[in-house]
């Protein structure tokens, strides 16, 4: 074929718009043959190893694949623009169209099934899908005369010689296999694929009368045993038809291929095709619904076929609506799931930059073409559960002032007398407020931690150290608010992350030490902007004082005082019906319960007794130190003490032994007790 020849071909092609035809249709006004010596639709490549492969170019309207398929979907699955070279950077060769490399599969590499990356051009490929590779030893085993031994010969030699490029002699091999035993159908799909040609050569044997007769027939004795391969026979039939404008045949063909075996994309995709090349666009695009469905990539090979092309707007509009059809599946429960998770959108940083949130963005805004919807299906099917799992594990922690309430303490005063000035007390009334810690999760679901006001007041503490009581006069000099409820493993993980033994998250966390209950205080107050209570060092930690506004563990005066709900005394008798306030032995049946479950004292507070025992600040010192009246806290430093102090009781420990505020005991900071955990406070001031 003369220049003159390719210049109408490049010209009928694409009408007007490329410099190649991305695959053949019969209106082009080039024959098959034309098609298959020009060779415009095919390229050499080179991948990153430097293995030679091909690659089909497709000329695509650039609304049609934007419709179709992004740019980084595309590239996710090796399809390339292409400008002077593989890889290159996208580019219009002329305005509205792209061109595209598709790699094919190797012929070499073997396949067992059509795709979209199939070409007509490369018939090798469906010769290499049959059964030929275990052809010989199948057929040895079939042979039952020495006249079907001859044809399988004959059949060997036909495949060596296609191997070797020897077209001619392939083709007398395959006929005098056909002409010893006419019902074995490998034969006449050999034969039948060197006939329907090919760019790796022999076209001067091309014959597409013949290839639709080899092909029938092979279709026709492999039926009823290898039914999958009687398809691919007949939807090879019905391409040879279709080159020689028999619509008819081909259409005919092509849907039986189809209803042999319903998963052959290729099959529904050419009855499309066929369909359009009668004018029939309505028929040939819902046969294409179904090639799509089975095999993304006939999208994009019908936005660069000819018989398509012919109906772009019909195509489009047609793309489009499927396109919406799938939108419309999937949109409203990712609608749902962003709207439930917007304080997780909100407020975390990983939110804004997640995959996840871009991918449900893109769908919510009807920006993911069909391709990439087609794509990333199963996973977007599972974006709501996944959007919903990573707001769960998002914890947004706020502190919200809780309800003011007033109360009395007293006040030092100084009065002038006559006799000069002389330092008084009297009783004022001053109001504070509680406070509540909220811990949300990025759907929007809240556990609360409810620091209730503890005025300041005078009480006796009566202390029980190895079975001797000991009352002990205190005061309190400031309000405070005090958790009330212990820490629960939801509020640590929150807080701290991992996890605490204990079932279920509304359990008080135990199995924490002490110095794992000063961490937690100070990762609050750093979470809410306070000021941290405890100066942590190599081997030492201070607390701030009283005058520091972060949270801290209660001191054991603290503890007591707000045991006692306001009452002038915590000791043995102070607490009616224990039964109704605590877990003990007695009643929790040896496991924990949820915090908060047992009546509150007079100051609302939970759980004070039984359930888990509580850390406090204090050292542990049993005899030999004198506490001072006012905001006692236990020794200043640890020269004369290693332990600090649990309190309270837990579910393990007797009704008798939590008569005076619970078994006061001691535990190395830095052990861990599947009976112990804390609960926190903070200082309001004067």
């Amino acid at each position: 074929m003369g220049d003159n020849s390719v210049k109408v071909f490049r010209g009928i092609a694409v009408h007007g718009a490329s410099t190649f035809m991305s695959t053949y249709y019969y209106g082009s006004g080039l024959s098959y043959l034309q098609y298959l010596q020009t060779k415009s639709f095919v390229s050499d490549i080179k991948g990153a190893q430097q293995k030679a492969a091909k690659a089909v170019n497709l000329s695509v309207a650039r609304q049609t694949r934007e419709l179709i398929a992004s740019q980084e979907a595309l590239a996710r699955e090796n399809i390339r623009t292409m400008e002077s070279g593989f890889g290159k950077v996208a580019q219009a060769t002329e305005e509205g169209f792209e061109q595209l490399t598709w790699e094919i599969q190797s012929v070499s590499r073997g396949v067992s099934e059509l795709n979209a990356s199939f070409q007509w051009g490369f018939s090798e490929m469906l010769n290499q899908m049959t059964r030929m590779n275990s052809a010989m030893s199948e057929l040895v085993k079939l042979a039952k005369t020495p006249v079907q031994t001859e044809a399988n010969e004959y059949f060997q030699n036909a495949r060596d010689a296609l191997r070797r490029g020897l077209y001619p002699e392939a083709l007398e091999e395959a006929d005098k296999a056909i002409s010893k035993h006419k019902l074995e159908w490998r034969y006449y799909s050999l034969a039948g694929t060197i006939r329907l040609g090919s760019i790796s050569g022999g076209l001067e044997l091309l014959d597409l009368a013949k290839a639709e007769e080899y092909f029938r027939l092979a279709a026709r004795y492999a039926a009823a045993d290898y039914p999958a391969d009687a398809a691919r026979s007949l939807l090879a039939a019905g391409w040879a038809a279709y080159c020689q404008n028999k619509m008819g045949a081909a259409l005919t063909y092509t849907e039986e291929a189809a209803s042999t075996d319903p998963g052959l994309a290729e099959a529904f995709f050419q009855v499309g095709k066929i369909h359009m090349a009668l004018g029939e666009p309505e028929n040939g695009l819902d046969a294409l619904e179904k090639a799509i469905y089975r095999d993304k990539g006939y999208a994009l090979k019908a936005a660069g076929d000819g018989d398509y092309k012919r109906f772009e707007a019909d195509l489009r509009e047609f793309l489009e609506a499927m396109r919406q059809e799938k939108l419309a599946q999937i949109r409203p429960a990712i609608e749902q799931a962003l709207a439930q998770c917007q304080l997780w959108l909100s407020f975390s940083p990983e939110a804004k930059v997640d995959p996840l949130v871009a991918s449900a963005e893109r769908v919510t805004a009807g920006r993911m073409p069909l391709w990439d919807l087609l794509n990333q299906w199963s996973d977007l099917q599972q974006l709501p559960q996944q959007l919903s799992e990573r707001a769960r594990a998002f914890q947004l922690i706020v502190r919200k002032p809780g309800v003011e309430q007033e109360y009395e303490t007293d006040e030092s005063f100084t009065e002038s007398t006559r006799f000069g000035p002389i330092e008084r007390t009297r009783r004022v009334k001053r109001t504070a407020a509680g406070e509540v810690v909220e811990f949300r999760t990025g759907i929007g679901s809240c556990d609360q931690l409810n620091l209730r006001l503890v005025p300041p007041g005078r009480f006796i503490m009566h202390v029980t150290i190895q079975g001797h009581e000991y009352p002990i006069k205190a005061r309190i000099t400031r309000p405070y608010i005090l958790s009330s409820t212990p820490v629960t493993r939801e509020q640590y993980r929150a807080v701290i992350g991992g996890e605490k033994s204990g079932e279920g998250p509304s359990i008080p966390v135990v199995n924490v030490s002490w110095l794992d209950a000063v961490a937690f205080c100070n990762a609050l107050s750093r979470t809410l902007g306070l000021d941290e209570a405890y100066i942590i060092g190599k081997d030492r930690i201070t607390w701030r004082g009283f005058d520091c506004n972060g949270y801290r563990l209660p001191t054991h005066a603290e503890w007591l005082y707000a045991c006692t709900g306001g009452r002038a005394r915590a000791g043995r008798g102070y607490w009616d019906n224990l039964s109704d306030l605590a877990w003990s032995k007695e009643n929790s049946a040896g496991v924990l319960h949820a915090a908060g479950q047992k009546r509150p004292n007079e100051w609302g507070m939970h759980d004070m007794l039984g359930n888990a025992a509580e850390w406090v600040f204090d050292w542990w010192v049993p005899v030999g130190w004198e506490a001072p009246e006012n905001d006692p806290s236990g020794p200043p430093d640890s020269a004369r003490a290693s332990q600090r102090i649990t309190i309270g009781g837990s579910y393990a420990d007797s009704e008798e032994s939590m008569l005076s505020g619970g078994p006061l005991r001691p535990l190395n900071p830095t052990e861990t007790k599947p009976t112990v955990g804390f609960r926190i406070a903070r200082s309001l001031g004067t």
